[in-house]
């Protein structure tokens, strides 16, 4: 009896010294460092900031709103529109997103829109973030990391010999502040006139739309048709703002048209001629140099490859004016009716005369 008593104490002790080896293991399942390991394997992604974590400010991207937006109203809504020569409305936010790639290829990498009237690099640089970087409507949000406190700056140390630097007296005289003139007042022009500032506004902004042969065919650049259909344009111009399509006169231009208007809309004399310009020697016009730009600005409009095309003669392309140069100077340089509606200015029109002159050079 006393050995089997002995033997089960035996056994029982046995088996405590067993469960408490187990629990002090470093084997255990949910020993501290095991825990954490797991934690930190699914919870690495989501951490934000901290010690580790770096900065928290999210990139800020490029906004269609902010950024996009104003570029496509500035260099687009003359062509496109509803009712306009392109339907599809860029100003239109789910319109410019469906055809984001169309708009990289045009604008950013063959650079051939806006038709005839070229965008800056730095516009053509936005637009092509903005598509790199998904359209985005909007901007992301940015949370700025936070900026590291200065450290303080060092105490001075007082040193046995130094002195004290005395202070200024009350006495000492103060230099007074210089005075200054104001600018003088920019000289105000009462009443427009017709050939002296409105017909140059007209010829700029209307002629693309009106004329004969064109969508409207009131030719406001000759001022009996202007005069007898001002009313019509104080509203269309000045009320409803409404005019010239897609494309609202700029502040200082609208000035003019409305004073203009208001006073009685007077046609007047032209303005006089500047003073002559002294000689200078003239380098040589090339068509890289100085004649494939102008036709660009100038001409690409109605002159290009495309399918609506008014005339498929691409004047931007050397071997195709080349070709045609006595054609050229024959309307541009002789007749005086190319632009069609907007003739190119006396300066413009003797550039292309020196270079059909001097044997159309390309270089």
């Amino acid at each position: 009896m006393f050995n089997r008593t002995k033997k089960i104490l035996a056994t029982a002790l046995l088996g405590s010294g067993l469960f408490l080896t187990g629990c002090g293991s470093a084997q255990m399942p949910f020993a501290p460092g095991a825990l954490n390991a797991k934690a930190g394997s699914g919870g690495a992604s989501t951490q934000v900031g901290g010690q580790n974590g770096g900065s928290t400010g999210a990139a800020v991207k490029v906004s269609y709103t902010r950024d996009a937006l104003p570029i496509f109203q500035k260099n687009c809504t003359m062509c496109h529109g509803a009712g306009k020569m392109n339907p599809k409305d860029w100003t239109k936010y789910d319109v410019a997103f469906a055809n984001k790639d169309l708009i990289f290829l045009r604008i950013v990498t063959r650079k051939d829109m806006p038709l005839g009237m070229p965008m800056s690099d730095s516009d053509r640089e936005l637009i092509g973030e903005w598509v790199k970087l998904g359209a985005l409507d909007t901007p992301a949000e940015t949370t700025p990391a936070p900026a590291p406190k200065p450290a303080p700056a060092p105490e001075p140390t007082a040193t046995a010999t130094s002195e004290p630097v005395p202070s200024p007296t009350a006495t000492a005289t103060a230099t007074p502040a210089p005075t200054m003139e104001p600018a003088p007042s920019p000289t105000l022009i009462v009443t427009p006139t017709f050939r002296g500032q409105v017909r140059d506004i007209f010829v700029n902004r209307c002629s693309m739309c009106h004329g004969e042969g064109k969508m409207n065919p009131n030719d406001w650049t000759e001022y009996t048709q202007a005069f007898a259909k001002k009313d019509r344009i104080i509203q269309r111009v000045v009320v409803e703002k409404s005019m010239p399509l897609g494309m609202p006169l700029p502040d200082a231009e609208f000035a003019i048209v409305k004073a203009w208007l208001e006073g009685g809309a007077p046609e007047a004399a032209a303005a006089p001629a500047p003073a002559p310009a002294p000689e200078i020697t003239l380098k040589p016009v090339t068509f890289r140099g100085q004649i494939q730009e102008l036709f660009t600005s100038r001409c690409s409009m109605c002159h290009n490859t495309q399918s609506w095309a008014m005339n498929p003669n691409d004047w931007t392309d050397y071997a195709t004016a080349f070709a045609k140069k006595d054609r050229i100077y024959q309307r541009v340089v002789v007749e005086g009716t190319m632009p069609m509606g907007s003739p190119l200015e006396d300066s413009d029109r003797e550039l292309v005369r020196r270079w059909i002159d001097g044997g159309a050079a390309l270089e």
